[in-house]
């Protein structure tokens, strides 16, 4: 091999080029660098065909995948000057030849991560073929050690299509590596593993099969059965389909216990040690470390911890918490555990302020503090958790019981125990339920972005952005006080460009801080392009957009349209109709839509009005760039609609006295006689009590909104609006043609 290392030999922090998951590069000082969009999707076209060509028409393909631009072939040039240069900075090994009819990417294969992989496989297969069982499912681990998530997780389809023989190689090398290490009789120590496999990919016959096996292997016949139920329901409900016949065959052998299903030098079923101890010699403290400059949350924290530390006697009789939305008081004397509800929109610090409200807590749950992480990607789900939870109990993870036994065996182990619990990230309350201790002792912190409204008891405590004190506040704790001190103008910009969110405003003082030369104007510029506004807001693994793609993924497709479509519109304050009017759909469908995207956070309507929802900058910034790249054809007319809409009730306005109450005769508006779009009269409820009000209040988005149709051609639709409106403003000035 000369100068280069076999596989064995790099570890996974070596390997300068990754594809086993979201593409890193790694420099030569072990720093991981991620690339921006167009450049990440160039490399990964490159690193696919390593040491091969990638003509300009892949490359094209690979960053605009259907609609590429005119000047798709000269942006694919500049980009390949820009990854050459970036691999210089980094002293990548590695170069970039230009070779017709595209480019070549010279690079070691041992510096690619796929590469290693498949050349442990391969050696992993060779010691299965010669009978060294051990040794190759040491190798099998070896090379499955070096994924992070699915080859080229967050690359658009076309990539991620060329992968896909990779993520099925993964799967073919668990499954024989497992099936290894049950012949070498290791049942008990596959079964969590086989568990959390198959809740990732519930009809992997493979996985059902080996998980059947090993339940059975381990004396639990019962569960191994119902494994096999489980999979006939899936498959029929999916595929409409019966088990195949391998695992037929398994559950019969089940039923007859028939003795070749052990191991050689193995006859029964041996007995099953569930506990080790049943507690530690110390309480479970399993929170994750506070945040060192935590900001803000003040009252809400002190307010919170005064009535939790209390048992829930705040001696107001359920007044003092009014302040944060929780309702009146836990009934006391009932075996209830409290259970906090803490919500808000992605990136908005709810689970740092729950870590840092736990911490507070600590010295009134001297029992313990337990800390389970739900929000994984796929997220680990009730079994799982109570797995994570009673192992630190000392129980043995593989041999414990199904998902029901186990809750009530884990409320057991804290019935009349003061523990608190913290659930991070959970998406609904199927999810919690089984995690809910059965005392009253307890008290349960579950984050997540929409109101679970199912959890019995619960309060809940809407985490907000931040004002601009606390985010000045936090940005001169990261970047200086004396540099906010210097420049507070732009610190205050920073806090509106940022929409007061704490991941934005981390991520800014983050890039403040690497930079120290850099006055605070120079972050300003950098984020006042609203086109690049996502792109200046990543930091090595924080980025706001990806935290919003991860909202956006969990929206259903109608969700994401109406999302992206309210994009086409400006300001921060939407009025309910625009809804049906992006969407040229019914209004009582527009309606659900809008509330069920203010469940997840994306909307607001606390602040709003009536008949209206607020967002954020950055959520709007987010859904205008969804709108620009997956369905830029709908814009003009989502806009020639809204602004419909606006003349119509511009119309209506104009005919009312400056006072509301009845409408005048009115003159016929350019929108009467044809079939322009309207809003109907219930939804003009706030022109009718004070016309010149409701102006007032929609001159932010209307602003923008004129703004932007104007760019899009529509400008005579915008000069009939503004004549309309304009008798209407005259002590504000009208948005200007």
């Amino acid at each position: 091999m000369g100068m280069w290392a076999t596989p064995a030999e790099v570890p996974r922090s070596e390997i300068p080029f990754r594809l086993l998951g979201p593409l890193e590069l790694v420099d030569d000082n072990g720093r991981r660098c991620l690339l921006p969009g167009r450049q990440q999707a160039a490399m990964s076209a490159l690193l696919i065909r390593a040491n091969r060509v990638a003509s300009i028409d892949q490359l094209v393909d690979a960053i605009w995948e259907e609609t590429p631009p005119p000047t798709a072939r000269a942006q694919v040039q500049f980009c390949m000057h820009t990854l050459r240069r970036a691999l210089d900075d980094l002293r990548m090994p590695a170069r970039i030849v230009t070779q017709p009819p595209g480019y070549r990417l010279d690079v070691h294969e041992d510096h690619l991560d796929s590469h290693c992989f498949e050349r442990h496989v391969e050696n992993a297969r060779a010691l299965t073929r010669a009978r060294r069982a051990e040794e190759a499912v040491d190798a099998f681990r070896r090379g499955l050690g070096l994924w992070r998530g699915a080859a080229l997780d967050g690359a658009g389809r076309a990539l991620r299509d060329q992968v896909l023989w990779l993520d099925r190689m993964r799967g073919e090398a668990l499954e024989q590596s497992i099936e290894l290490e049950l012949g070498l009789g290791q049942h008990r120590e596959v079964v969590g593993r086989l568990r959390v496999l198959l809740a990732a990919d519930p009809l992997a016959e493979g996985f059902r099969h080996h998980l059947m096996l090993a339940l059975y292997r381990s004396g639990m016949k019962g569960e191994a059965l119902d494994v096999y139920r489980d999979g006939c329901a899936l498959m029929a409900e999916h595929l409409g389909l019966d088990p195949g016949e391998k695992l037929r065959r398994l559950q019969e052998a089940i039923l007859a216990d028939d003795p070749a299903l052990f191991p050689a030098e193995e006859s029964a079923p041996r007995p099953v040690a569930f506990l080790t101890h049943l507690f530690a010699d110390r309480p479970l403290r399993q929170l994750p470390a506070d945040l060192p400059d935590f900001t803000g949350r003040t009252d809400l924290a002190a307010d919170l911890s005064g009535l939790l530390a209390n048992d829930g006697n705040d001696g107001n009789d359920g007044d003092g918490d009014r302040a944060y939305g929780c309702g009146d008081a836990w009934p006391g004397g009932r075996a209830v555990p409290r259970i906090v509800n803490i919500t808000g929109m992605a990136g908005v610090g709810k689970s740092a302020f729950a870590v840092h409200l736990a911490h507070r807590l600590s010295d009134a749950f001297p029992d313990g503090q337990l800390y389970v992480d739900l929000g994984g990607v796929p997220s680990p789900g009730p079994g799982a958790a109570l797995a994570q939870i009673l192992t630190g109990f000392g129980y043995d993870a593989a041999a414990l019981p199904g998902v029901s036994a186990s809750a009530a065996l884990y409320r057991s182990l804290l019935a009349d125990r003061k523990v608190l619990v913290l659930l991070d990230g959970a998406e609904d309350e199927k999810e919690v339920a089984p995690l809910l201790p059965g005392s009253a002792s307890c008290t349960v912190l579950v984050t997540s972005r929409r109101r679970l409204t199912g959890l019995p008891g619960a309060r809940f405590v809407p985490v907000e952005p931040f004002t601009e004190d606390e985010a000045t506040s936090l940005l001169a704790r990261m970047a200086g006080r004396a540099r906010v001190e210097r420049e507070p103008g732009e610190a205050a910009a920073l806090a509106d460009l940022t929409s007061g969110l704490p991941l934005a405003l981390r991520i800014v003082g983050a890039r403040l801080r690497a930079r120290p030369h850099w006055p605070l104007a120079t972050m300003v510029r950098s984020l006042e392009d609203e086109h690049r506004r996502l792109d200046a807001l990543t930091h090595g693994e924080l980025a706001v957009r990806d935290r919003l793609l991860s909202v956006h993924a969990g929206l259903d497709a109608e969700e994401a349209r109406l999302l992206r479509r309210l994009g086409a519109l400006g300001g921060r304050r939407l009025p309910r109709w625009t809804a049906a009017a992006v969407l040229d759909g019914g209004w009582q469908h527009a309606d659900d839509l809008l509330e069920r995207l203010a469940e997840t956070g994306l909307l607001d309507t606390s602040a709003a009005g009536p008949g209206h929802f607020r967002w954020t900058d950055l959520v709007r910034v987010f859904a205008t760039e969804r709108l620009r790249e997956e369905e830029p054809e709908a814009a003009p007319a989502a806009l020639r609609r809204a602004l419909q809409g606006w003349q119509s009730l511009a119309e209506r306005a104009s005919r009312l006295p400056r006072g509301g109450g009845p409408a005048g005769p009115g003159t016929p508006g350019a929108s009467e006689g044809d079939e322009a779009w309207r809003v109907p009269d219930e939804y003009a409820v706030g022109i009718v009590a004070d016309p010149v009000q409701w102006l007032d209040a929609e001159q932010d988005t209307l602003h923008a909104t004129l703004a932007r149709a104007r760019s899009l051609g529509l400008a005579s639709q915008c000069a009939t609006l503004i004549a309309t409106l304009t008798p209407l403003t005259p002590y504000h000035p009208c948005p200007t043609a």
